[in-house]
This record gives structure tokens, sequence and C-alpha cells, in this order.
């Protein structure tokens, strides 16, 4: 059979459709991209039944290299709030901190127990997610080792599977604590007062002449501002694109999920995730099962050291090491699963009880904050800059 683009465009969607139809049925027990590494190294290297360069050859692997990574990174800019950070600041500092735990975990113990590429390589997929585990890839392709770009891309897949039981059973603990609170029982709902800080002076546009076009196009001029400063400054472009990014959007010039808006989130992602995984094609499953002794024994030392580092910083903080320990979980769990782990344990608390909306809403506003907001520090912030500073060292 000739490859031809759309059949293998297709054949990329039908497996990751595989993956997203087996995720939904074990309510996420068993990833989706798991499903599709899975299928990548049985029916790529071990069957030679998909192509290896199925990727390149469905055209969504040019996506990534050329301009997909700066527009994704500018959208994710664009999804920050400086407010939501003043009125969550306790959660940023936990979060921050708990990062700091799994930097210092994979520049010491990491490396001593498993080697230098692949403890430095661990450090920004486990501390955060897809933005970090790009940077970190892209780093491994430019050195030629595409080995460390499936291992990371591994950690990134599987890093729920750990930390989602810690973060449940720690929601779980919190939301008994506070049933018994006197902000529970009162009804009283939690959520401070925003912050008035606004600096917008752009004008918006008419809606009628917001096209996707023009949408587009105020993303990508921020994404052409964070290529020519990289090529100025050297730095990494895609750290240029996220401040950037939320930059233009507190003064008005691009909008909020801008990517989404315009029709385009859905195909560049695809392309993201698509050229990440490329390596699995000629992966053999015994190489990837190989891999598996350093992806546990780094995510439970980075579960370990992110739960002490935001343990000690909630007790400074005056929190309570369950919702400590469940914030600094958030930077392997990533948003929405953070939020919907959140809305579980509160349905779980109120299902069966006559609690009334306004002392659910004040645990909502009590969890959903914490984990949502904890969740963008970590993956969408503080990880994407220490992937920009270690990744360059990783292959030295």
């Amino acid at each position: 059979m000739t490859w031809t683009p759309i059949i293998a465009f297709m054949v990329l969607l039908l497996i990751m459709s595989f993956g997203d139809i087996m995720s939904i049925l074990t309510k996420g027990k068993i990833p989706g991209l798991v499903v599709t590494i899975l299928a990548f190294c049985i029916f790529g290297a071990m069957l030679n039944i998909l192509p290896s360069d199925l990727v390149d050859v469905s055209g969504l692997g040019m996506i990534l290299t050329t301009y997909g990574m700066l527009l994704v990174f500018v959208d994710i800019g664009s999804s920050l709030s400086f407010n939501q950070f003043v009125n969550e600041w306790k959660t940023v500092v936990v979060s921050v901190l708990a990062v700091a735990g799994v930097t210092i975990m994979g520049l010491t113990i990491g490396q001593l127990c498993f080697g230098k590429v692949y403890g430095l390589s661990s450090i920004a997929t486990i501390a955060g997610g897809l933005p970090a585990t790009l940077i970190t890839s892209q780093a491994a392709e430019a050195a030629g080792r595409s080995d460390i770009s499936a291992y990371v891309t591994t950690i990134l897949c599987v890093q729920q599977i750990i930390a989602i039981p810690i973060a449940s059973w720690c929601l779980n603990k919190e939301a008994s604590i506070f049933i018994k609170s006197g902000t529970f029982l009162n009804g009283a709902v939690t959520e401070k007062e925003k912050n008035k800080f606004n600096v917008k002076f752009i004008p918006e546009i008419p809606k009628k002449f917001l096209s996707n076009n023009v949408v587009l196009f105020r993303i990508s001029f921020i994404a052409v501002i964070a290529s020519l400063l990289s090529e100025a400054t050297g730095f990494n472009s895609t750290l240029f694109a996220l401040i950037l990014g939320f930059l233009a959007t507190e003064i008005g010039f691009i909008e909020k999920d801008g990517l989404n808006k315009a029709g385009a989130k859905g195909l560049i992602l695809l392309g993201c995730l698509a050229s990440v995984m490329k390596n699995f094609l000629v992966l053999p499953l015994s190489d990837l099962l190989s891999m598996m002794v350093p992806i546990v024994g780094l995510l439970i030392l980075g579960a370990i050291a992110a739960g002490i580092f935001a343990a000690v910083t909630g007790k400074i903080l005056k929190w309570s090491p369950y919702l400590a320990i469940a914030t600094g979980m958030t930077m392997m769990i990533g948003y929405p699963a953070t939020y919907v782990m959140a809305m579980d344990s509160i349905k779980t608390f109120t299902a069966d009880a006559d609690y009334s909306a306004e002392q659910i809403a004040a645990m909502e506003n009590y969890f959903v904050p914490k984990m949502v907001i904890g969740g963008v520090v970590s993956v969408s912030i503080v990880s994407v800059i220490i992937a920009s500073i270690i990744a360059p060292q990783i292959f030295v």
C-alpha cells in the first residue's frame, strides 16, 4: 500500500481516537496517549505495519517544527491571569516550591541513581506537562537522541497514574476537614474579592471584524516577536512566547484562548502531539519496557520530593499537609484533570447529604482555584522556564 498523506493522516487519527475511547471507557485509568504509544511500538517497530515516517508523511510533523510550538505557547500565555495569581498567592508559592523539590531531586539523587541524561531529562516533564516535554523532546532530537525524546514522552503519559491517587487521597482528607470547618457549616462563600488590577488599554475590535484570520494574525505577530527576541538574546523562544502571550492579553492585544476561537487549536495540538510520539514508531517494545525502571523510579522520587517541599511550604503558610500535597501534585496531573479531581472530591462528600447550594459553593471556591492555578503555575510557567534552562545542558 502506498502511504499517501491523507491515508497517513487518517490512520493517525484512528489510533488516537481509539486511545481517547479507551480512556473514556476506563475513566482515565488507561490514558489515551499510553494506548497510542503501545500501538506505535507494536504496529510500527515490532510488526512494521506502520511506516517509520508516518507522522512526516501525514504532514503533521511540520506543524511543531515550523510554527506550531510558538503559537501554542503564545496561547498558553494568554490563559494566564495576573489577578488570579494575586488572589491565590499561597497556591503559587506552594506550586513553585514543589517544582523546586523535583528540580533538586533530578539534579541530585535522580542523576546518582539513573545517570545524568535520564535525571536531567525527567525534571521539566515531571514538573510540568506537554509544554515542557516539547522543549526537552526537541533538545533530544537536535542531539540525535530520539530514545530520550521517547523517554520523556512516556513520562508525560504515565505520570498521572502515580500522581492522581496521591492527590485524590489528600483531597478527600482535606474535604473531610473542611466540612467540619465554620466556613462550610455557615455556608460562607470563600471566594476572595477579585483584584481590580487592569492594564488593558487596547480597545476591543468589533466582533464583526474579529474573524479567524484576524485572531490568528495577532497571535502569530506575537510569535514572530518572540522568535526575533530569541535570535537576539539566545534564550529559548518558547519562554518569550509564553511571557509575551501573557502580556499581550493583559493589554488587550490578543484574546484568551485565541487558537480555539479561531478553530485552529485542535489541529495544531494534534500536530504537536504527533511529533513527540513519532519516535515510538521506531522504538521496539522491549526498549520501551527497559525504560520503565528509570521512568517509574524518577516519578516516585519526583512525587516524594514534590510532596515534601509542598508539605513544608504549606506548614509555613498555615495550610494542612493534605491540601499542600494535593496542590503540589498538580504539576504531574495538569488541567483539566485537576479541575475534574476537585469537583469529584466535592461530589463524593456532598452527594448523599443535605447540603445547601451555598455550602457546596464554599467547597468549590476553596478547592477548585487551588487545583487549577497550581497546575497552571507549574505546568504552564515554572516548568517551561526550567525546561528552557536545563534542556540545552542535558547532552553537553
